[in-house]
């Protein structure tokens, strides 16, 4: 069924040949036919080598010239006239070749002279490469004989080690043998995955290098230029597509504005039609008001936009249901319109200086597309296509087109693969990359002809080739000829790794190799004296680092030499050996960078003792991470807060109890609606799934709302003051400041989510309120080491300067409400206390009855985190605390808040997070890329006090002693 598929598809071919289209790949047969008519070959002397087989229109041009030259004279590798190994010797391939040339010699009527054989090898010019040549794959093996060092075999780690051991060896040879450059060769098998190794390790060791390999047209700049902007033409101007549009540096813009582009598709997800849109958000994400360098880098990006979007729009239009003709006078003029080749040139010259080879290569793809569109108009002038069918087109044509390289210099090494290669009396043969599955090189058969196929053929006498043994023998010659390509010395290579560090095998042919010679053993490349590795500055540089520390003479050697010749390099050598202690030396530099006083938010404190190095990133050094303008959970928890506290604002404890559930409804609606506009100005482009987040945030601020009516309904404590500012004494609280003994001054501002007060008897007892969108548990353990203060120190701040606000006040305790969006359907059906246990109550309250009977009456912890034991006392004792126990808390975070002030000062900016057992701060740190702290190698480990242990910590710490628990000393928080 294969078969006869394949021959209905062959069918239809030929009929677009005969038709008038043409293959790039017929143009052998069209030669034959045109030198047939034009007796071209007449009178002329044809040499041919490199040839073990003749496709059939080689064999079609070749019988052409058998009938007109003058003499023909064809060059194989073979052992004899006759296959005497029954096909399945190391030249049977050539052999069969031998007999289909003489048999098309004498059905053109050629004269055959006598095949002359040459016994000797002319090539080698030792014993030990004439013993390789005679004994490699020879069923009947020589004595063994000395391999002379003039064949050596090399394991390398690695690929990147194997390169620069040839490098190294090539230059050796250079400098001690009567050997040049152009004397050496250097064969591998495949240079798809490691030809940019050899070009930029070559480069390094400032070897000149010819690589012989043509690459393919359509991964040029300029084509994938093209490619790219009919991709943003077919599929509707899709982000990825455009940006590679773009960055091939055809379009004329500097890499900023690209960037500046680039982010602002991100941030605002632009994608498909909203390139067509103007562009009206804030280029800096989400914050409602642009700024005034906003708005400049916005009528940028829209200039920029505009000067994108309207000659491609034009083009698109341009293009529909257009016939060859159109297509390719379109294409190129928008090409000589947009000014693409100058622009491409100019990016060239920018980046890489003037190179008049890319410069020339540039200009040998334009031709190759010029060609291409040629085609198009010969071929499709007047058929009308859609723009898919017109691309495919554009692929297959492109791929027919490859370029090659003319060597930059005579003296120079040639690299390249041992099935295509040609060498000619080179001394030096380094045959590399001598690994299992690649000599013989084994790929996948992505052939649709199966070898069960081939077979069927064959004895339809259809050869295809491809055959199993015929490949297998295939790929012993190849082997045979590159370790023969030499005339004094072969160095065999390979490698233990890839280039992904994945585990590689010596070839099987290696032991073939090793049976020859007695005296051949493998070398270790790291055994290797490193002063060959060494040609300049770079490569120098590179060995004295590699050996730095180990304390040999070739660390002696090399850093000496170093020293020497870069003593900046040596210099950076020896401070980047010393350990790593991450800090600002200069301190007034610290002051610069966070100022005198220290001024903080709450939530800076947090920062600074879970990771300093992330704190002085972000505050000091002002790195935001790139966000997306959408409804993330920090976007969320902005939009809840803010509701929340405008509700109870707007309304009080009794106005809430009073609002109806559609009352609250319109309510958290219209909050909803307000806030989106304000940060996304343009409402209508928010994502179908956007709009459904907006709708599910109000139901769920909905049920939030009933749930703070029900706790005003039962409580004594009534919401004072939501959005308290603390650092603004006309409106709300001082900043809270404390010195340091060292003399360093802090002040603390931040805004109370919620101020509650209980009055009874002439004494006010205070509760801050924070709405909390994330889902952390407040722990004393977090308290004891400097994290999640926040609203502690509130609390504390009205302890101690709220006396002119509230008078007589005392510390009721703080509580996180959990506001976290998660609307699930049916929660408008839940019972008030269905409602009040969706949010379970975190933080740590008072041990006085009046306080906590004034929050919970019930006794059950619906309000509280610690609800009445039947047999007394209370639940989860480690959420209360006496107003002793509040002073000690309260005197550890001022500590806590003079150690930053003094550490800030100090310069201290170690990359060294707290953890716990079951949490790292790295697991979502946006700055791991900076710090590469990789899987939290360097961490301080948190313990894990329960409330008796931490107010002995405290207590510890107030008395200046060691911190223990269980007998043991823990870390201290102020590490």
């Amino acid at each position: 069924m294969r078969l006869s598929d394949l021959a209905a598809l062959y069918a239809s071919y030929e009929q677009l040949i005969e038709e008038g289209v043409m293959d790039p790949a017929d143009c052998l047969i069209r030669a034959s036919e045109a030198a047939e008519s034009e007796n071209f070959f007449a009178g002329s002397v044809f040499y041919l080598d490199g040839f073990d087989r003749f496709s059939k229109a080689q064999s079609q041009l070749l019988s052409v010239m058998l009938c007109q030259a003058e003499k023909v004279v064809v060059a194989l590798t073979s052992d004899g006239l006759r296959d005497k190994s029954g096909g399945f010797g190391l030249f049977s391939e050539n052999h069969k070749t031998l007999q289909d040339l003489l048999s098309l010699a004498r059905g053109c009527g050629a004269d055959v002279a006598a095949p002359v054989f040459l016994q000797k090898n002319l090539r080698a010019k030792n014993d030990a490469l004439l013993a390789l040549e005679e004994g490699f794959l020879s069923e009947e093996k020589p004595e063994k004989v000395s391999c002379e060092k003039r064949v050596r075999i090399l394991a390398c780690d690695n690929v990147y080690q194997e390169v620069e051991t040839v490098c190294a060896l090539i230059l050796e040879a250079v400098r001690k043998e009567a050997v040049r450059f152009r004397d050496v060769v250097v064969i591998t098998r495949s240079l798809e995955e490691n030809a940019d190794l050899f070009a930029h390790t070559f480069a390094k060791y400032q070897i000149p290098l010819f690589l012989d390999q043509r690459e393919s047209v359509a991964n040029k700049p300029l084509a994938v230029f093209l490619r790219a902007l009919l991709d943003v033409l077919r599929y509707g101007f899709q982000t990825e597509d455009l940006l590679r549009y773009v960055k091939t540096g055809a379009t004329g813009l500097d890499d900023e504005t690209i960037s500046q582009l680039e982010n602002y598709a991100y941030i605002w997800q632009i994608d498909r039609g909203r390139w067509k849109k103007p562009f009206l958000s804030p280029p800096s994400g989400m914050k409602g008001e642009m700024s005034s360098r906003d708005r400049v880098e916005l009528a940028h990006l829209e200039s920029v936009r505009k000067g994108l979007i309207g000659p491609l729009l034009h083009l698109q239009d341009d293009l529909k249901q257009a016939d060859g003709r159109t297509f390719a006078a379109k294409i190129w003029e928008f090409l000589e319109k947009e000014e693409v080749q100058r622009h491409l040139e100019e990016h060239y010259t920018k980046e890489m200086g003037n190179e008049p080879d890319l410069l020339e290569e540039s200009r040998r793809v334009y031709a190759c597309l010029a060609a291409v569109f040629d085609q198009f108009v010969a071929h499709f002038g007047n058929e009308s296509m859609d723009l898919p069918t017109f691309i495919r087109l554009y692929d297959l044509q492109i791929a027919q087109y490859t370029l090659g390289e003319v060597p930059n210099t005579l003296d120079s090494v040639l690299l390249g693969t041992a099935d295509r290669i040609r060498t000619d009396n080179r001394k030096i043969c380094f045959v590399s990359g001598f690994t299992h599955g690649s000599w013989p090189l084994e790929g996948e058969n992505r052939s649709l002809v199966t070898p069960k196929d081939r077979r069927a053929l064959l004895e339809c006498e259809i050869d295809l080739g491809g055959l199993e043994e015929s490949m297998a023998i295939r790929e012993d010659l190849v082997a045979y000829t590159a370790l023969t390509a030499a005339s004094e010395k072969v160095i065999i290579t390979y490698a233990g790794t890839d280039r992904n560090y994945a585990p590689l095998q010596p070839s099987r042919y290696l032991q073939n190799v090793k049976e020859i010679f007695w005296d051949l053993e493998e070398e270790k490349a790291s055994a290797l004296d490193p002063v060959l590795f060494v040609c300049n500055k770079e490569t120098l540089r590179t060995q004295a680092s590699a050996h730095f520390g180990r304390g040999t003479k070739e660390e002696a050697t090399l850093f000496g030499a170093l020293k020497r010749i870069d003593p900046a390099a040596a210099e950076a050598l020896e401070e980047a050996s010393l350990p790593k202690i991450w800090k600002l030396e200069d301190q007034e530099a610290a002051k610069t960078l966070y100022g005198s006083p220290v001024k903080l938010s709450a939530s800076r404190v947090d920062r600074f003792y879970g990771c300093k190095f992330s704190y002085f990133l972000e505050y000091a050094l002002f790195l935001k991470e790139r966000r997306k303008a959408e409804i993330a959970p920090l976007e969320a928890g902005n939009l809840i807060h803010s509701v929340l506290e405008d509700a109870v604002r707007e309304f009080g404890g009794d106005g809430l109890i009073a609002l109806s559930e559609a009352e609250i409804k319109a309510f958290c609606k219209e909050k909803v609606y307000a806030f989106a506009k304000e940060n996304f100005c343009d409402i209508e482009s928010l994502s179908a799934r956007q709009k459904a987040k907006l709708t599910r945030i109000s139901s769920t601020l909905a049920l939030m709302i009933r749930r703070l009516a029900l706790e005003f309904e039962q409580s004594e404590f009534v919401p004072v003051d939501p959005e308290l500012p603390m650092g603004d004494e006309r409106e709300g609280l001082p900043a809270f400041t404390l010195c340091t003994p060292s003399g360093n001054e802090i002040s603390v501002v931040g805004k109370i989510d919620r101020v509650d007060v209980m009055e009874k008897k002439g004494v006010k007892y205070i509760r801050v309120v924070d709405y909390k969108s994330g889902t952390k548990d407040f722990a004393l353990r977090d308290v004891y080491y400097g994290l999640n203060l926040q609203m502690l120190l509130y609390l504390f701040s009205i302890w101690r300067d709220g006396e002119t606000r509230y008078g007589n006040r005392i510390p009721a305790g703080i509580l996180y409400f959990p506001a976290r969006p998660e609307w699930k359907e049916g929660s408008e059906t839940l019972s008030d206390e269905q409602v009040i246990r969706q949010f379970p109550m975190q933080g740590i309250v008072l041990q006085d009855e009046a306080v906590l009977s004034g929050m919970d009456p019930t006794g059950k912890g619906l309000f509280i985190p610690a609800a009445c034991k039947k047999n007394g006392g209370y639940s989860k004792e480690e959420t209360l605390a006496t107003l002793q126990e509040l002073g000690a808390i309260r005197a550890h975070v001022e500590k806590a808040l003079c150690e930053m002030a003094d550490q800030l000062m100090q310069g201290r900016i170690e990359a060294l997070p707290r953890v716990t057992k079951k949490s790292c701060r790295c697991d979502y740190c946006a700055y791991q890329a900076i710090c590469q702290n990789e899987m939290a190698e360097k961490t301080l480990t948190m313990s894990e006090p329960d409330k008796d242990a931490f107010y002995r910590l405290l207590q510890a710490e107030e008395s200046h002693q060691k911190p223990m628990m269980n007998g043991e000393e823990v870390s201290s928080p102020w590490q």
